[in-house]
C-alpha cells in the first residue's frame, strides 16, 4: 500500500503561550491556554498520527528486503539490456561443450578443457623436457613407442571364418598397430578336404608393395570374399592340415602403422576354417 504523506501545519494563534493562572488552593495551580483569537488550529501531534510514521518506516525497511524486483526493473533500464539472462553450466554442461544457454565460470571452463581438450592428460615440465600423465606414469610427450610380443591380449575376432575353395581369400580380420615392432598373433584353424589351407598376413611394410589393383581397405567388411589374389602376402601359423580344430600362433614384425589384414585362404576342393583369431603385445616407451 502506498504511503500517504500527512501535511503538518503550525498552529496559529492571536496570543501564542498564553496561559491563565488559576490557584488550586492546595499550593498548585493550573495554567489555561488564553490564545486569544485562533487562526489555524495546526495538525494535532496525536498517536494515530505518530502511528502511521512509524507504520511507514517498518513498510519501508520491509519493501528494502525485498529481492524480487518489486518495482519490475528490466535489465535494459539498468545498462544491461545486451546481456542474456543465464545461469552457470553446471559439470556436465561444461564438459558436453554443447549448450548455448549457460554461462561458463573459470571452474567450467577448467572442466571443460580437462574433459574435452586434454582428455584429462596432465602435463609438467621435467628437467626441460615436456611429460604428460597416462594415469600413472609420466612419460615424455617425444618418446618412442614400440610394440613387444607379450600375453596381454589387446584385440580378439572370435567369429568363424570360411573359406569355400577354389582358392578363395577371405578377410578374416583387420586392425591398425599401436606401434611397431612386434606382435603374436594365434588363431584356431582346421579344413574339410585332402589339400593344405593357409592363414595370412597382409601388411605394406612386409615388402615393397603397391595398391594400385587391390580390392580391399578398410571399409572392407570382415568375412568378405577378395575378387582378386591380395599382394604380398605372409603366412603364418603353418599349413592347416587337420579336420579338426587345431591351435596355431605366431610372431610378426610390425614395419609402419599401416592396417594389417589376415585371410583364410582354402584350397581346390577344400574348405577352410578359421576363428578365435587374437592378438597380443605390450607397448614400451623408449
Amino acid at each position: 500500500m502506498a504511503y500517504t504523506p500527512t501535511t503538518w501545519k503550525d498552529r496559529v494563534v492571536e496570543h501564542p503561550r498564553t496561559y491563565t493562572i488559576q490557584d488550586n488552593g492546595d499550593g498548585t495551580i493550573t495554567l489555561t491556554p488564553a490564545p486569544g483569537t485562533v487562526y489555524e488550529p495546526g495538525t494535532p501531534v496525536s498517536a494515530p498520527n505518530m502511528n502511521k510514521i512509524e507504520q511507514g518506516l517498518v513498510d519501508a525497511h520491509a519493501h528494502i528486503a525485498r529481492t524480487d524486483n518489486p518495482h519490475a526493473v528490466t535489465k535494459a533500464q539498468v545498462g544491461l539490456g545486451n546481456v542474456q539472462n543465464y545461469g552457470i553450466a553446471s559439470q556436465a554442461q561444461a564438459e558436453a561443450g554443447s549448450a548455448n544457454n549457460v554461462y561458463m565460470t573459470p571452474l567450467s571452463t577448467k572442466q571443460y578443457v580437462d574433459t574435452r581438450l586434454l582428455n584429462n592428460l596432465k602435463f609438467r615440465l621435467n628437467s626441460g623436457s615436456l611429460e604428460y600423465n597416462d594415469g600413472g606414469t609420466w612419460r615424455p610427450v617425444s618418446a618412442n613407442k614400440v610394440s613387444v610380443v607379450s600375453n596381454t591380449e589387446r584385440k580378439s575376432f572370435p567369429t568363424e571364418r570360411v573359406s569355400n575353395g577354389g582358392l578363395q581369400y577371405v578377410l578374416a580380420a583387420k586392425f591398425i598397430p599401436e606401434a611397431t615392432g612386434e606382435i603374436k598373433v594365434s588363431f584356431e584353424a582346421k579344413r574339410e578336404g585332402d589339400a593344405s589351407s593357409y592363414f595370412y598376413v597382409f601388411n605394406s611394410s612386409i615388402s615393397s608393395f603397391s595398391r594400385k589393383n587391390e580390392s580391399f581397405d578398410y571399409l572392407t567388411p570382415e568375412g568378405t570374399v577378395l575378387s582378386v589374389t591380395p599382394s604380398p602376402l605372409l603366412q603364418i601359423g603353418g599349413n592347416i592340415n587337420s579336420s579338426n580344430y587345431s591351435s596355431f600362433s605366431d610372431s610378426i614384425s610390425i614395419y609402419s602403422l599401416q592396417p594389417v589384414y589376415f585371410f583364410i585362404r582354402g584350397n581346390t576342393d577344400t574348405t577352410a576354417y578359421v576363428r578365435n583369431i587374437k592378438i597380443y603385445y605390450d607397448v614400451i616407451y623408449s
